[in-house]
């Protein structure tokens, strides 16, 4: 019961920080202070932050989870939540993280962001949060990947945190608008030459995700687990393709 309420009172925090920075200028939410480290463009409007946490002792995640990231600008503090987009190697190795944002059209956050923070600046950022990870079991799995623009990012972090022997087993379709500025081609292509069977599709010459797209990327292959993680309807697209494929091949139906 206790936990249950911990939990109900972060989230109620969370959603609220936003709210009184609007109202009190001055106030000042706590969180871990983190310094930037890093920041480089990845292509299709999207950029990498490198953050090195202050109190190391304070932070930990898993791969997949997101964190909530505080900026102040013209006064005001603003908190966002962006992926964490790096492997648990690098986190091992240098204390550091990565978060990979999109530039939103008319984001103000995300369009202040590249513009205005440079290396070495503080921002203070939250625990990590979300459950789109991956337990040991689920590890060793069959699993499928449907990503489409940033929701790449959390995945980016879990199949680089996989063994190659795991990732051998892992299966990936990224779905972005011109393949030429597709961010993050290197890496992916490292895990490519690792063993993850991996298939970029051209939405703006191939169209959506269709029958005929997990034909071409799956072939026959069973799939235990499927995920998906991207715009609005996607999740429930890859869903009824997913069913439909099932009972097409006589397969189980993976888990979601």
């Amino acid at each position: 019961m206790l936990n249950n309420i911990q939990r109900t009172a972060k989230s109620l925090s969370n959603y609220l920080e936003p709210v009184i920075g609007l109202i009190a200028p001055d106030y000042r939410t706590s969180g871990i202070k983190t310094r930037i480290i890093g920041i480089r463009e990845e292509g299709a409007g999207m950029f990498t932050l490198t953050l090195k946490p202050s109190s190391l002792a304070s932070f930990s995640y898993q791969p997949g989870q997101h964190i909530p990231i505080q900026i102040e600008i013209n006064g005001r503090v603003y908190q966002r939540t962006f992926s964490i987009s790096s492997a648990w190697r690098q986190w091992k190795k240098s204390s550091t993280i990565e978060i990979s944002i999109k530039r939103a059209p008319q984001g103000l956050v995300t369009n202040w962001i590249p513009n205005n923070l440079k290396k070495g600046h503080i921002v203070r950022i939250g625990e990590a949060q979300g459950s789109f990870v991956l337990s040991p079991k689920q590890r060793r799995q069959t699993n499928a990947f449907v990503a489409c623009g940033s929701g790449l990012t959390p995945i980016l972090s879990i199949l680089e945190s996989l063994s190659d022997a795991q990732l051998s087993s892992q299966h990936l379709l990224y779905s972005v608008s011109h393949e030429p500025e597709a961010p993050f081609k290197n890496r992916l292509q490292t895990l490519a030459n690792k063993g993850l069977n991996l298939l970029i599709l051209e939405s703006s010459s191939q169209g959506r995700i269709k029958n005929d797209t997990l034909e071409a990327w799956l072939s026959e292959i069973q799939i235990e687990s499927a995920y998906a993680c991207g715009p609005s309807g996607l999740s429930q697209h890859i869903h009824d393709l997913f069913i439909e494929r099932s009972q097409r091949l006589g397969h189980a139906t993976p888990k979601f």
